[in-house]
């Protein structure tokens, strides 16, 4: 016959043992969350760092493409933007752009009309040069006689989320 003193500190000894085993889970849990949360934050931070806004520009006085360089500045940026000659309906026009205190990895020029939907025309500017990128692309025919233009220039930097923009207007025969 099993003594009382022994049974008692058997007993003890399983709730002591299931107190341990309990404590134990939790801090496992608890370790396992806090891993959880470190990483997330982590990620977010990186996530937060690479979507530092991108600024958008806009033109700094009225230009005619083909006949004047178009200038669009923010603080100590700069884009500009230039065509070979003026833009009309059906000539191939090359457009060139120049950056100042502005890294890009690949720029592409965004054509679309004013009013009109005048269908998809981008192009991939190709770098001329450290800050200098060019491209031609044809002009899309216009019925009406004159149409009016808005050139987007989508500058590429792949340290940021999102693409800076700078954006002119001009008018095509």
């Amino acid at each position: 016959m099993p003594n009382k003193t022994s049974e008692m500190h058997s007993r003890r000894g399983r709730r002591v043992s299931r107190r341990y085993k309990k404590r134990q889970r939790i801090r496992i849990i608890v370790i396992t969350l806090l891993i959880l949360f470190i990483g997330g934050l982590v990620s977010l931070i990186s996530v937060l760092k690479k979507t530092e806004s991108s600024s958008v520009f806009h033109l700094d006085h009225e230009c005619v493409l083909g006949e004047d360089t178009c200038v669009a500045i923010s603080g100590e940026q700069k884009v500009t933007l230039s065509a070979d000659e003026k833009p009309e309906s059906l000539k191939v026009i090359t457009f060139t752009t120049t950056l100042t205190n502005i890294h890009a990895d690949h720029i592409v020029l965004d054509l679309q009309g004013k009013k009109m939907f005048m269908g998809i025309n981008q192009i991939d500017m190709k770098k001329v040069n450290d800050n200098t990128w060019s491209g031609s692309i044809e002009m899309a025919v216009c019925t009406t006689g004159s149409m009016t233009w808005l050139a987007s220039l989508l500058i590429h930097d792949e340290s940021l989320a999102y693409p800076t923009r700078a954006e002119f207007e001009f008018v095509a025969q």
